[in-house]
């Protein structure tokens, strides 16, 4: 409908009409000019074009008349599209959206009350109002303040604001505006080109300057965040209260504190770009700061279903059912259909499928379960932002649980019994690598579970959803199907058919050769509500006696529901499967067949629907035995019974076996047969049915054999193929409950074997007997083998089995036999392998053997009733000294020296090894033929009959033999060849047939007509003289060529002497060959060192030395009787035993009084050694180096003693004539300055009289003054002492460049350190008791260590009584082994070795009683002052 009609006339003035709402058209007051036809300037108006006013633009103050006038108010409710420009004289009011194609002029302040767009550029004079959104497209030009209330845009060119402005809503410049006045926005503000602002500048919302802008007055930014893509410039204040972003060239301004080179950017100056300072400060808290952890974005499940073919979906679908089944859509993945596989797809990164689900099942999974551990700053799986918002679990489109991420904790596990989450953990920081909490950054791990009451039938799915505020964090779905069906899987129709092809006969029993089978059932539920593709299969059993029977029926593929043809998940299977049935045999079997159906929830039919047939009989194996192999499957070589074979050319066809024929009744030959029967050998009745074939359902029509008894038998021929004449053989039986005996009862069979027309019936059981060959005579070679699998040995002794000649096994057996035989094989011959011919006798050994000797007789000096050896045995012959002993010598054994009390023996044939099983070691042939003679000494004294002999000893008494029976000798098998036979034997020659000196042996095999057979010779010499060794012995005085002194006692030092022997008896009458045949043995504390020999008997007189302590014999004359003079022997020893003394103080020297023995040890070959000994007691022997210093005495030498003395001066106490000379006595009046000494002895200083012997030192061999030692001549004896007080001198020189009034004086033993006088006052005697003096001459006389020091101490001359001992008087002055130390006070200094007229000596003076039971082992010197 028009709102607005204008009527024209023919004039030029028209009536504008207004519709009154009722269809009518009233008129307005309105005039307006228009052209009196058509639109002027070509104007074309659109469609949407309500009202159009013509005119002329720049008509105003012109005649020209183009301008419309209203003259009230000019409301416009829509949006005001201007022209270029728009200029309103007055103020404007717009209450709808202003737009101005063209530049507007407002000389007064417009207001707009709807939105304003200006396309071209815009000025307004007075101050504007605007109620809506600005939006400029050119540039815009405000002189006076405006006041926008919502948005502003100006979109291309400039703004210039000349006065204060307000934005109270957002405000958008992509131009460049300027602002000449304040200006405040509300809202949010955006700058896209580069504003500037000459006044003060306020944003109450965030503001944005992609621009750079710049700022004359104030900045402030009271709320909201400021950005500046570019850098701003500030010509005054700055203040941010919100948030700021600043980008590009701003500068970050003066330091507080005057330079940035303190910080950590040295480089930063106040020039450096905001940005630059922004981003350094940015990166480093990147590196400063942990990562936060990742928000929620998915889960997993800890579900895994089936992958199963689904019986459901749009094309039967089952969502209506009264148990409702929901077709899987597309909304996890592409939607499912009927026969469509749904799998589980578990793994990877996106929505999961967890497959079908045929029970009840809490689905489960993990929280970002991908996400991995980061150190110690969050833990696997877990999600950021954790205490903000809230968790929810959606299943199939619903939420069905919700979690407060302000408010829960890991104490709550919400709606635990339904759908949740679950182990929530509490809220976690974040970590920094030190361990330090990030707490700005919260996270947590949790799982969840979906129960089974939020699921349904069919298929599910499930999301997860973390909202914080408006942001979703939504995770991955989940998907799966149910499916909890109960109905079983059901089998019913079900048959199973056999028929039977083909015939064959064994022993009259008729078998089926082959046939086949069907099997036909139906199943039900196999498709509700899901279902697999598996085949069905069949389960086949077979029980009862078969070989290659193979019972596969062929699978059957379950088909998909063809909803074509109507069906759907109700589809029953209709199965039938056959197959052939051809195995070897299948004897009484039976046949079971069953079903197999798998569903993939239900339980499976597993060899269901059983249907079994019974009683089959089949038999389709060819015959291949063969003529000396039978195997029980055709009766190719089986003879008829009823013919005795006596000849070879009974093996013919008229005796061959019929296998049609039954065996019973009065079928000849047939009727006493056992039967073949499953490839075995059977009494008929122990076969199958009891032998009863006629009833079985599934064989030909048979005979029954259930009623026969007694004994049967089985004869076969065999066939000697080997191509050669044979007299033994091999029988290989396998059987079971079969024993070979020669009775048949029980499980006992009897197996014969005949040659026709050489042997009777001979019993495989029973040993062969040689020569006999009767009937029910032996056969067996070796030994009955009743194993399951025998193999028995036949001979027949000299009878031969000639190459193609038949050989007939018969094979008892009565009704009892519960066993049978699977097969028979005979071998030609049985013997394996070749015979070795028996060696002739050649060979006689000795089981004896004899020592080695020289002879005190032979050619050139005899000995009465001794026979010289001679060479008929083979050897040369022997003469007088002349070695006799017992190497092999080509054929002949010389067996050495006897005692003439041994018997003996030897093994004939000891040469000739065992080869076995031929024949064993020692044997020799012939056994059975001949004589066995012995020869000793050239006499033949005993002879053996070796055809009537059979084992044992041939004679009674003296000399024999002893031998075994005659054998034949065997095959590899042991497989006897009678003609080869041997023995073994030994001879035995007895006392009565030996004599004195030399004897010899041989044994002899005589047979008649030909050749003695010899052996070699054995020869021995026998000595029966019983004289025993007897021997004197002696030790003469050792001596030495060097001493050792000490204290005037001389020692040994390496002292020797002689062991003095006579022997008897030792060449009677033949004596030792050996290199020690002398020897000096069993020292003690010594060595031999030579060995002497003289006597009259010997081949030269005088003495022989031997520089060894062993040696040979020396050989004896020729004259008669030097075999029984005396030898005597002297042997040489040097003493090794070290130290050797004697004193009071024996363990404390560490050393012992020792002896030397030696012994000399005669050697005979024969008689019993004889060994002589003597002993030299307590050697004296000592010798050592002096270690003493400056610093330690330690006794072992005397170098530092001096002798008695006051020894006023230093240069005394070095004085040569004041050196102590250690083979000086100490005990001679004589020598005044030593017969008051004490005694060095073992590395201790003692009194004389406790070391020695009491003070003795002289040796035993003294003509007076006999002492006890083996020491050397003339030595001192101070066991009785001129001089009851006794002294010990010793000087010790400061070796340090110190000059000391102190030092430090360890002594070490067992005694008590004294004084003269004072508190420590002590006397000598029978005690520990010392005093010790020491004086530094020159400077102080003698001081006493045992009394205190005090000042002046030493400095009287002639007073020896001052004291030196300084400080403690340590151990009560007892003196321990461990040492014990005291201190010494002087008055005057000991000069060290750079002071003048140093160094000094240091005289220490010990002294004791003569009595004294004490002793010092050393004495030790810390120069030092502490």
């Amino acid at each position: 409908m028009t709102a607005l009609r204008v009527n024209e006339s023919s004039g030029s003035t028209g009536v504008v009409q207004a519709a009154d709402g009722f269809g009518s058209y009233i008129p307005t007051s309105i005039l307006f000019n228009t052209q009196s036809s058509g639109l002027a300037g070509g104007y074309v108006l659109g469609s949407d074009v309500g009202l159009f006013i013509s005119g002329v633009s720049g008509s105003v103050g012109t005649t020209t008349k183009g301008v419309t006038v209203f003259a009230g108010d000019v409301v416009i409710s829509g949006a005001l599209f201007g022209g270029s420009p728009l200029k309103i004289g007055g103020e404007i009011q717009l209450e709808g959206k202003a737009t101005f194609g063209d530049a507007p002029f407002f000389k007064s302040a417009p207001t707009f009350e709807a939105g304003l767009i200006v396309s071209g550029s815009s000025d307004f004079v007075n101050k504007p109002f605007f109620q809506d959104g600005f939006q400029v497209t050119g540039s815009a030009s405000f002189e006076a303040p405006p006041r926008f209330d919502q948005g502003f845009n100006v979109s291309a060119g400039t703004a210039v604001f000349a006065g204060a402005t307000t934005f109270n809503g957002g405000t958008s410049f992509e131009a460049a505006p300027t602002f000449a006045a304040g200006l405040v926005v509300s809202g949010t503000s955006d700058f896209v080109n580069q504003p500037k602002f000459q006044a003060g500048f306020e944003v109450t919302g965030s503001t944005s300057f992609e621009a750079a802008p710049t700022f004359d007055a104030g900045f402030n930014v009271a709320g909201g965040q400021a950005s500046f893509t570019q850098a701003p410039s500030f010509s005054a204040g700055f203040q941010l209260t919100g948030s700021g972003q600043v980008a590009g060239t701003i500068n970050i301004g003066d330091p507080e504190d005057g330079t940035y080179t303190d910080g950590l950017f040295p480089d930063i100056t106040s020039s450096t770009l905001l940005g630059t300072v922004v981003d350094r400060f940015n990166e480093i808290l990147a590196l400063l700061a942990p990562s936060p952890a990742p928000n929620l974005s998915e889960v997993d499940a800890n579900n895994t279903g089936s992958d199963v073919y689904l019986s459901f979906g749009d094309n039967n679908s089952l969502e209506s059912e009264p148990t409702p089944y929901t077709t899987v859509r597309p909304v996890v993945s592409l939607g499912k259909d009927v026969n469509d596989l749904y799998q589980a797809e578990t793994t990877g990164v996106g929505n999961l499928k967890l497959g079908v689900f045929g029970q009840p099942e809490t689905i489960t999974g993990t929280l970002n379960q991908l996400v991995a551990q980061d150190g110690i700053n969050y833990p696997a799986n877990s999600f950021g932002n954790a205490e903000k918002g809230v968790l929810e679990i959606f299943v199939n489109g619903l939420s069905v649980h919700q979690a407060d991420m302000t408010l829960i904790s890991s104490a709550l596990l919400t709606n635990a019994t339904g759908s949740c989450f679950t182990n929530i953990s509490d809220l976690g920081d974040g970590s920094l690598e030190s361990g330090t909490l990030f707490p700005y950054f919260k996270h947590r791990v949790s799982g969840y579970k979906i129960v089974e009451s939020d699921q349904r039938q069919g298929w599910n799915y499930a999301r997860i959803k973390h909202t914080i505020g408006s942001t979703e964090y939504l995770t991955n779905y989940i998907a799966w199907v149910n499916d909890f069906n109960n109905d079983a899987l059901t089998i019913s129709n079900t048959l199973l058919t056999f028929t039977g092809t083909g015939e064959k006969t064994l022993s009259g029993v008729s078998y089926y050769t082959g046939g086949s089978i069907e099997y036909t059932s139906k199943v039900d539920n196999a498709y509700e509500k899901v279902f697999d593709l598996n085949p069905i299969t069949f389960s086949t059993s077979i029980t009862g006696n078969n070989q290659g029977l193979v019972l596969n029926l062929p699978q059957v593929p379950k088909s998909i529901i063809d909803y074509s043809l109507g069906e759907n998940h109700t589809k029953s299977l209709h199965l039938t499967a056959s197959a052939a049935i051809n195995p070897d045999y299948a004897i009484g079997s039976s046949f079971t067949v069953g079903t197999n159906v798998s569903h993939p929830f239900k339980s499976n039919l597993v060899n269901a629907g059983q249907e079994t047939i019974n009683g089959v009989l089949l038999f389709n194996l060819a015959g291949d035995s063969l003529v000396n192999y039978e195997n029980f499957k055709e009766e190719t070589f089986r003879l008829v019974s009823d013919n005795n074979f006596n000849n070879q050319s009974d093996i013919i066809a008229s005796n061959f076996w019929n296998s049609t024929i039954h065996i019973t009744g009065s079928n000849q030959g047939y009727n006493d047969a056992l039967q073949f029967y499953d490839q075995k050998l059977y009494y008929p009745t122990k076969t199958l049915n009891n032998g009863n074939f006629s009833t079985l359902n599934n064989g030909p029509v048979n005979p029954d054999y259930s009623s026969l008894t007694g004994n049967r038998a089985f004869l076969r021929y065999f066939q000697n193929t080997s191509g050669s004449t044979v007299k033994d053989l091999k029988v290989v039986i396998n059987s079971i409950n079969s024993t070979f005996a020669n009775n048949v009862s029980g499980n006992n069979i009897k197996i014969s074997l005949k040659i026709p027309g050489k042997t009777g019936w001979l019993d495989l059981s029973s040993s062969f007997v040689y020569n006999n060959i009767a009937d029910d005579a032996g056969c067996n070679a070796t030994s009955v083998d009743n194993s399951n699998a025998s193999t028995n040995l036949a001979t027949f002794g000299l009878i031969e089995l000639v190459s193609n000649e038949y050989l007939i096994l018969k094979l008892e057996a009565s009704d009892s036999w519960e066993g049978y035989l699977d097969n028979i094989t005979v071998s030609f011959p049985g013997g394996t392998g070749v015979i070795t011919p028996v060696p002739d006798l050649n060979d006689i050994d000795c089981n004896n053997t004899g020592v080695n000797a020289k002879l005190s007789f032979g050619a050139s000096k005899s000995i009465t009733d001794y026979t010289n050896v001679g060479s008929l045995a083979g050897f040369v012959s022997k003469n007088l000294n002349e070695l006799y002993e017992s190497p092999l010598n080509s054929a002949d054994f010389r067996r050495g020296v006897f005692n003439g009390q041994e018997v003996i023996t030897g093994n004939i044939n000891e040469n000739i090894p065992a080869l076995n099983p031929d024949y064993p070691a020692y044997s020799f042939s012939d056994a059975n033929l001949g004589n066995l003679i012995l020869e000793i000494n050239g006499q033949e004294i005993h002879s053996a009959d070796l055809t009537t002999h059979n084992s044992g000893n041939t004679g009674a008494s003296n000399s024999y033999f002893t031998l075994s029976s005659w054998q034949p000798a065997k095959f590899d098998n042991n497989v006897p060849d009678y003609s080869e036979t041997y023995r073994t034997g030994t001879f035995v020659i007895g006392l009565a047939s030996q004599k004195e000196g030399w004897n010899y042996v041989r044994v002899i095999h005589r047979i008649s007509g030909n050749p003695d057979r010899l052996t070699n010779y054995i020869e021995w010499v026998n000595d029966l003289d019983t004289s025993n060794l007897s021997a004197l012995s002696s030790i003469a005085q050792f001596t030495d060529d060097t001493f050792f002194y000490l204290s005037g006692v001389k020692y040994f030092t390496s002292p020797s002497g002689k062991i003095e022997t006579i022997v008897d008896n030792i060449y009677k009458n033949v004596y030792s060959e050996e290199s020690s045949a002398l020897s000096i043995i069993n020292t003690l504390n010594c060595t031999g060192t030579s060995l002497d020999q003289e006597g009259p008997g010997l081949a030269s007189a005088g003495f022989h030395n031997t520089a060894s302590s062993t040696a040979f014999l020396q050989i004896i004359s020729n004259t008669e009787g030097s075999q029984n003079s005396s030898l005597n022997v002297t042997g040489s020893l040097d003493y090794t035993g070290g130290s050797s003394i004697k004193s009071s103080f024996q363990s404390q020297t560490g050393m012992t009084l020792k002896n030397a023995s030696a012994s000399i040890k005669y050697k005979h070959p024969i008689k019993s050694n004889l060994t002589t000994t003597a002993t030299a007691t307590n050697f004296l022997v000592f010798q050592s180096s002096d270690n003493g210093t400056d610093y330690n005495e330690y006794f072992n030498g005397e170098s530092f003693r001096i002798q008695s003395g006051s020894y006023n001066t230093q240069a005394s106490v070095t004085n040569s004539s004041n050196t102590w000379n250690s083979q000086t006595s100490i005990n001679n009046a004589g020598n005044a300055n030593y017969s008051s000494g004490l005694l060095i002895c073992g590395g201790l200083l003692m009194s004389p009289i406790k070391g020695g012997d009491n003070g003795n030192f002289r040796n035993k061999y003294e003509a007076s003054d006999t002492g006890i030692f083996e020491g050397p001549d003339s030595n001192v004896d101070y066991s009785s002492l001129l001089v009851d007080t006794r002294e010990y001198f010793r000087y010790f020189t400061n070796p340090t460049t110190n000059s000391l009034k102190n030092i430090f004086i360890k002594f070490y033993g067992d005694a008590k350190l004294v004084g003269r006088s004072g508190t420590y006052t002590g006397t000598l005697g029978a005690n520990k008791n010392i005093f010790v003096d020491l004086k530094i001459p020159d400077k102080i006389e003698f001081v006493d260590f045992g009394v205190d020091f005090a000042t002046n101490a030493g400095k009287t001359v002639g007073v020896e009584t001052d004291g030196a001992l300084a400080g403690e008087y340590t151990n009560s002055g007892i003196i321990t082994t461990s040492g014990t130390n005291f201190r010494t006070q002087f008055q005057e200094s000991i000069l060290g070795t750079v002071a003048p007229g140093g160094p000094h000596h240091l005289v220490l003076k010990i002294t004791a009683d003569k009595n004294w039971t004490g002793y010092i082992d050393r004495i030790e010197i810390t120069w030092s002052s502490s």
